[in-house]
């Protein structure tokens, strides 16, 4: 039987392989040969279904090529993907071992396989349609049939194989959405495992007369700055030695000058840094220009370090900005007490430069930077908590990405009386039950333990399902399905307004829970919106200055919020950085020990206009 299929195998497999596919039934037989081959052994094998796979996964690539060709026919000249030409290069490489074996049971020792095509093959399409023992490739027990025949059924093979591809999408997603959480109906005794507190205003920190710049002095301490200004003199030094001259040192006044130009230059933006300097009534910044040099500012603007400029060897990404990070947390924590309702999302900056950690995100209007994870105020924006991502952690990571960055996020808010809104990638069955807080978000569908809610609504119709723990999770029919769990609701449906096609208002039948994450959701991008309206963003070739511009917005937004709560008027935010940057200037030119006020003579030849921020 062996020598059959190994002279099958060279004279009607290597040609199809090699020749037109599809017009004949080669491979129908092919197969029906190698099922009965197969059947005819003494007891299975661990491998031969795995030579198995990847020829059935050869005929599925083929069918559909042969699908897409317009014309039925496909040469081996064709164009084909990386995966086909994996998948001959196995079959060929099989097809010498088999050649130089003396034996069946030597063949099969021999033979191997890739674990990628393996499962590339498992995500496609199943073995056996009954036994589930080969899809968990056990072979401790007898298996069944290896191969369905179901060609005697339909003749056409293609017809077939379709057929077999459908239900095996099905089989997949019953298999990868098996339930350890049962679901059912939501009772009319229906209890949440945790309640929504009353809203309570939160208590700030600060004196009731500060100014501006006291609050920013609050959240961005001068110690920092003169920490800043002791690194830059660091970078400062190491240049000097290389040319061979002499340091111009700076200090923390002089830096806190430079912040205050920066803010000038967030709200009254111009092309180029230089302009600032003009003579130009129509372009010169008399603030900028009576305050320092241009070369000055240049030189500080461009050799600004958060750490000591020399990296240790074997130090965390994120080395650059940790002293920066740990007081700025520090420091936004302790200015304002916690809010009632809070939400958890994240944040990009841009950065198309080069850094280990930047992340690519083409759904984002900032496609290319780092990346932030917040936690804000959703009634303010108030920035309580942030974690700046360096990428894959190293080592076991228990539960999902979103559900480590929440759970870590949370762990400093100190207070129960809190309500957190996610987005569907940190939204879990697994977060809801684990996190001492009240919960709600939109969840995907395909996510583990999240229920299979199959009905089919009309708009404004809604379904649910709860669990014995006390989470709920809704489906809602809006334009689009929404799938929403939390663990602080019950199924109480409210009403909202939504706008027809001719503009007019319509009710609409939704769940409570929905209607309150759309409410209390947007903490985070409100923070966004503040910080990028009058950003700094100036080009630089370093991830860590980038950060530190946002983060630099971030406590100026902050400081606001702040502002308007102790001055009770909702002022906007450039009524509040006018004045603050203008006393950041004259702090930093009163305190400054290293004066040096700007000329309006004729500008030095040594000018380095290229010198970037």
């Amino acid at each position: 039987r062996w020598a059959k299929f190994s002279s099958y195998w060279r004279s009607q497999w290597l040609k199809a392989n090699i020749s037109v596919y599809g017009l004949t039934d080669r491979t129908n037989n092919f197969c029906e040969c190698l099922n009965s081959i197969v059947n005819a052994m003494n007891g299975p094998h661990p491998n031969i279904w795995k030579l198995i796979s990847n020829l059935k996964l050869i005929e599925m690539q083929k069918s559909d090529e042969l699908k897409n060709s317009v014309a039925c026919e496909m040469t081996i000249t064709k164009r084909r993907s990386k995966d086909m030409i994996l998948l001959d290069a196995r079959i060929k490489k099989a097809t010498d071992i088999f050649n130089e074996s003396p034996n069946v049971a030597t063949f099969l020792k021999n033979l191997t396989y890739d674990s990628k095509l393996e499962s590339s093959f498992k995500a496609r399409i199943f073995l056996a349609g009954v036994d589930n023992d080969d899809w968990d490739d056990d072979c401790n027990e007898p298996d069944g049939p290896i191969i369905p025949n179901c060609f005697n059924e339909q003749l056409n093979f293609r017809t077939a194989l379709l057929k077999r591809k459908a239900e095996s999408k099905s089989f997949i997603a019953d298999k990868r959405r098996e339930l350890k959480v049962k679901w059912k109906k939501v009772p009319s005794n229906y209890v949440p495992r945790k309640q929504i507190p009353k809203y309570k205003e939160p208590e700030m920190r600060v004196e009731e007369d500060s100014t501006p710049v006291d609050l920013f002095f609050k959240l961005f301490p001068k110690k920092l700055f003169d920490w800043i200004g002791k690194c830059t003199n660091e970078r400062l030094d190491i240049l000097a030695a290389v040319k061979g001259e002499e340091a111009q040192h700076t200090d923390g006044n002089e830096i806190i000058l430079v912040i205050g130009c920066l803010l000038v230059m967030g709200y009254n933006r111009l092309l180029r840094m230089q302009m600032y300097w003009s003579n130009n009534a129509t372009l010169g910044n008399k603030a900028i220009k009576n305050a320092i040099s241009r070369d000055r500012f240049l030189l500080l603007a461009s050799k600004l370090y958060f750490n000591h400029p020399v990296k240790p060897k074997g130090a965390d990404k994120l080395y650059y900005m940790e002293k920066l990070v740990k007081s700025l947390k520090h420091t936004f924590k302790r200015a304002r007490s916690e809010s009632t309702f809070q939400s958890v999302d994240e944040t990009m900056v841009k950065f198309k430069g080069r850094w280990a950690g930047k992340q690519y995100m083409p759904q984002k209007k900032k496609k290319r930077g780092a990346k932030i994870w917040s936690r804000s105020d959703a009634m303010s924006g108030y920035c309580y908590d942030f974690n700046i991502y360096k990428g894959k952690e190293e080592g076991p990571a228990e539960g999902t990405l979103g559900e480590r960055v929440v759970i870590k996020l949370c762990s400093t808010i100190g207070e129960e009386d809190v309500v957190v809104c996610t987005d569907r990638f940190f939204t879990s069955y697994q977060l809801m039950k684990s996190l001492p807080y009240a919960c709600v978000g939109t969840c995907m569908a395909n996510r583990k333990n999240v229920p299979i809610l199959k009905e089919k609504l009309k708009k404004g119709e809604s379904s649910s399902q709860s669990t014995e723990d006390g989470v709920i999770c809704f489906k809602w029919q809006d334009t689009k399905e929404v799938l929403l769990m939390s663990n602080c609701h019950d199924g109480h449906i409210t009403s909202v307004e939504r706008k027809q096609k001719d503009g007019m208002k319509k009710t609409v039948a939704c769940p409570e829970a929905i209607s309150f994450y759309n409410k209390y959701m947007g903490g985070v991008d409100m923070t966004d919106q503040y910080t990028v309206l009058y950003d700094i963003d100036r080009k630089s070739n370093k991830w860590w200055k980038r950060v530190f511009q946002r983060l630099l917005m971030t406590a100026v937004t902050n400081a606001w919020v702040l502002y308007k709560q102790l001055k009770k008027k909702k002022n906007p935010l450039i009524d509040m950085l006018v004045p603050l940057a203008e006393d950041l200037i004259e702090i930093g030119k009163a305190g400054s020990k290293v004066q040096r006020s700007a000329t309006n003579g004729r500008p030095s030849k040594k000018a380095k206009l290229f010198i970037f921020f």
